[in-house]
């Protein structure tokens, strides 16, 4: 709901203190600041139907998500969590029956087709899959940002700049099931 006025007033700083918040996916808005303080965990729900995508079968929506926006920072000191445990057994024992396949999971963060985007000194840990995936974003900064999930953790890149222009990537930590960047 903070998400959603701040968006219908042009835009500001939605600010997490400490604490932790469970929720379901969350849509950000243009010249928008999401600032997760010292101690801030952004948790996601590890309910299946909370990701469920209504226009595609077998398909899921991320938990941050962003598309078609201008001026978006994600920051802070806190840490968004993608409750990826319950995924990755699953597609574990997926991917030894049918050797190279990839189940179906949520990313943590995708921010589509943005320009001006920045993502400074948070914590992502424990996505279903991969953690950051700015796609088609123009001018992104990823700062100072610890990506995190245990290394039998399948698919869980930590950035992954798809189609993207002027990407800067600097002083990140990444210690992933997967790739760390790709």
């Amino acid at each position: 709901k903070a998400l959603d006025e701040c968006g219908n007033a042009g835009g500001g700083i939605v600010r997490l203190p400490a604490g932790t918040y469970l929720s379901k996916p969350i849509f950000l808005h243009n010249r928008m600041t999401l600032q997760l303080d010292a101690s801030a965990v952004l948790q996601a729900t590890d309910e299946r139907a909370d990701f469920a995508n209504p226009e595609k079968t077998n398909s899921f929506i991320a938990f941050v998500n962003g598309k078609n926006l201008h001026d978006v920072v994600i920051t802070g000191q806190g840490t968004i969590d993608g409750a990826g445990a319950r995924w990755w057994g699953p597609a574990e024992e997926a991917r030894r029956k049918t050797p190279g396949y990839v189940l179906p999971r949520p990313t943590m963060i995708v921010l589509a087709g943005c320009k001006n985007v920045r993502v400074q000194d948070v914590t992502l840990q424990n996505s279903p899959t991969t953690h950051l995936a700015p796609t088609a974003c123009e001018d992104v900064i990823i700062s100072n940002v610890t990506v995190k999930a245990p290394s039998g953790a399948a698919n869980t890149d930590g950035i992954n700049p798809i189609s993207c222009k002027n990407v800067l990537i600097t002083k990140c930590r990444v210690d992933v099931g997967d790739d760390n960047i790709s």
